[in-house]
């Protein structure tokens, strides 16, 4: 079977009817090839393709070669091109280019309306991938594979295919690549266990070491994947309800003693996740964790100021109070199909499950600059201020609350987060409603502040399955401000 059929069968089982597909083009030879089969496959398929390339700024002649030539692909092609690029006032981690690349490349999508994202990682990124993590101690969540698809609309359809063997098809269609000078540096780990460690074990062990390493990874993740579908099932049968404003998640210690140690240790970490979404504890936490149960009485502190204690038949996992809001200030818990009145304001906010119209594709953002002034959504009376959320990005209560001091915000397709207190001014807001303007939260992230567009975090997403629609409507004015919504905005 050619390389050509062994692609599409492969793109049949992860998108068995057409679709509108952002491809990710680095210029580098995996991409390229994903890129240059897709446009074969989908001849036949009909899909709709568009290209994507993120400029780092960290190469820099390299860098802007590398997004020239996919640029041209593009257009040689004839498809759509969109570049990202990172501010160079921006240096972030490595983990920080990740995400920025990720939310560039999801935002394009929605903004194109296509479903989904294709990236060119192959088997021997899986092989690498599992080396390394296994090098540093990474139990089965580590050691999984990089799924198919997901999370989101991301997809993976050369996961079965070998780099050199991608590098023999371009030469064959007599396609281009760039080399990226840093992939042969081997200050870098992966580097080093790419050109040297993985050749050496080939060679001394097993000449097809990569597809025995990622045949291992993806055993590895299909078993993750099964167990932490029964710990999620034990978590639900363990939990015991509590007020949510309490921020105390509550397991029975008595069904949670009778689980097996694995299936403990992944109940334990899903509901600290599920009390506070940054609340992620690692290997050391997670044996104090154990060694509690096994004791059946005492304390552990855990991250982010929080603590397991285990008091009246139960293991309580509780975090610090929210902050609480300035003198003059309200905080009031949102429920997730309900409604609550801001009396100091004389508004309703209302949250319930739902669907985007049949014909939303993201709200109208001036691309040059998102933030700039839209002052209708400050004052509108003849219909309520909404936005839509994906449901399932939203790990805790909601509630809506004043502003606070340091607050930030990226509102949806923005560059960047920028301080409320600012973007409030830039939107004409009176002192008074800067001070009193409601903001929708989950723990420390800002949801939604009406007037804008959804957070970036919250976007809804094709593969979006749950949406929350936040609606803020006039409502009793007890505090004898009058309605904002029908109040002119002066500076």
């Amino acid at each position: 079977m050619s390389i050509q059929e062994r692609f599409e069968a492969a793109l049949l089982r992860l998108l068995p009817e057409t679709a509108g597909i952002l491809v990710a083009v680095s210029g580098g030879g995996d991409s390229v090839a994903l890129l240059r089969l897709l446009v074969q496959v989908s001849q036949r398929r009909r899909d709709r393709l568009e290209v994507a390339h993120y400029h780092h700024g960290l190469r820099g002649v390299e860098a802007d070669r590398d997004a020239g030539f996919t640029a041209e692909l593009a257009v040689a092609l004839g498809l759509p091109f969109h570049l990202g690029r990172l501010e160079e006032q921006d240096r972030p981690s490595e983990e920080g280019l990740r995400r920025a690349r990720r939310a560039f490349l999801e935002s394009t999508a929605r903004a194109s309306g296509l479903e989904w994202i294709a990236l060119g990682h192959t088997r021997d990124d899986q092989a690498e991938t599992l080396l390394l993590n296994l090098m540093r101690g990474a139990g089965p969540a580590g050691l999984a594979a990089m799924p198919a698809v997901g999370p989101g609309a991301f997809f993976r359809p050369l996961l079965d295919f070998e780099r050199e063997e991608l590098r023999e098809y371009l030469r064959g269609v007599g396609q281009p690549w760039c080399e990226d000078a840093t992939n042969a540096d081997p200050i870098y780990a992966r580097n080093r266990l790419r050109h040297i460690h993985l050749r050496n074990l080939g060679r001394d062990f097993n000449p097809r070491l990569v597809e025995a390493l990622a045949r291992a990874a993806n055993l590895l993740g299909r078993d993750h994947a099964y167990l932490e579908q029964e710990a999620a099932r034990a978590l639900k049968a363990l939990w015991r309800p509590g007020r949510a404003e309490d921020r105390v998640i509550a397991l029975d210690l008595g069904g949670l003693k009778q689980l097996h140690p694995v299936l403990q240790a992944r109940v334990l970490r899903q509901a600290c996740r599920r009390l506070d979404p940054l609340l992620r504890i690692g290997f050391a936490r997670t044996e104090e964790l154990l060694a509690l149960l096994e004791a059946g009485a005492g304390a552990v502190s855990l991250p982010r100021r929080a603590t397991a204690r285990i008091e009246a038949g139960q293991l309580r996992v509780r975090m610090p109070p929210d902050p609480r809001p300035p003198a003059g200030g309200y905080r009031y818990l949102l429920p997730t199909n309900g409604s609550v009145n801001i009396p100091e304001l004389g508004l309703e906010v209302r949250c319930s499950p739902g669907a985007p119209p049949a014909s939303w594709d993201g709200p109208a953002i001036n691309r040059e600059n998102p933030l700039s002034p839209r002052e209708r959504d400050w004052r509108q009376s003849d219909r309520p201020l909404r936005a839509y959320a994906d449901a399932d990005r939203i790990e805790g209560p909601l509630w809506v609350r004043s502003p606070l001091p340091g607050d930030r915000y990226r509102p949806l397709g923005a560059p960047g987060s920028k301080k409320l207190g600012r973007l409030f001014i830039d939107r004409g807001l009176t002192s008074f409603l800067r001070r009193a303007w409601p903001v929708v939260v989950c723990a420390d992230k800002l949801v939604w502040v009406p007037g804008v567009p959804v957070a970036e975090n919250f976007r809804i997403m094709p593969a979006t399955k749950t949406v929350l629609v936040l609606e803020v409507r006039s409502g009793r004015a007890d505090a004898g401000t009058g309605s904002p919504l029908t109040s002119r905005p002066t500076s």
